[in-house]
């Protein structure tokens, strides 16, 4: 089972400094600010996902769940660091607790795309066959696009629809669904040709996409 406290442990003793002066804020005694909210939490753990400070990020909405586990806005910051700090299986049990706790955002559904994109081997980590993790990221990158055509993450600007369906069209192409993949890559680039029906056009869509992934970014 994956826990925030074990990656704490793990922390940098500045960051863990840092994050006490927040965490504790005016418990000592005496008059003083008043102790930080589980809200400022998350909004601290924003601020220092955008500037790159994920470590302290992750400690930050860890702390956050801590104190609140039914609280949407913690799981799905938590969803993204775990995204950022390459760790697929985490981000993808956060944002799917991001949706169970009824926070539908098109925020949690489009880091599951990205998380189950390219999921670790182990099916035991999901719970699930692999090819229903698969399935599961086509799912939620199409539910982000059918509400919200020109989507746009708003704590991470390369995060938007071209990034989500460059996503799809490399899961279709590791469910077999070729021809599929091909009609979302020629949409976004009209020039590409490949005959998916042969492995040299298929090895040239998986190139395209990675080419069109790195561009994204």
């Amino acid at each position: 089972m994956y826990t925030w406290k074990g990656f704490v442990k793990a922390l940098r003793p500045g960051v863990l400094t840092v994050l006490a002066v927040l965490i504790l804020g005016g418990c000592g005694k005496g008059p003083g600010p008043a102790p930080v909210s589980v809200e400022d939490l998350v909004t601290q753990g924003w601020q220092w996902f955008e500037s790159g400070q994920l470590d302290s990020a992750y400690a930050a909405f860890g702390e956050a769940v801590s104190r609140n586990a039914t609280y949407p806005e913690a799981w799905l910051g938590m969803g993204w660091v775990s995204l950022r700090l390459y760790d697929p299986v985490y981000a993808h049990q956060s944002f799917l607790r991001t949706l169970s706790l009824g926070g539908d955002s098109l925020d949690a559904w489009a880091g599951l795309t990205i998380a189950d994109a390219d999921p670790l081997p182990d099916p035991t980590l999901y719970g699930m066959p692999i090819d229903s993790v698969l399935t599961l990221a086509l799912q939620a990158g199409q539910a982000v696009l059918d509400r919200e055509p020109a989507y746009r993450f708003a704590h991470d600007a390369r995060v938007d629809a071209t990034l989500l369906q460059l996503e799809q069209a490399r899961v279709l192409c590791s469910l077999g669904r070729f021809d599929e993949a091909l009609a979302i890559v020629q949409r976004l680039d009209p020039d590409f040709q490949a005959d998916v029906h042969t492995p040299e056009g298929r090895a040239a869509l998986l190139a395209r996409i990675a080419e069109l992934l790195g561009g994204s970014g």
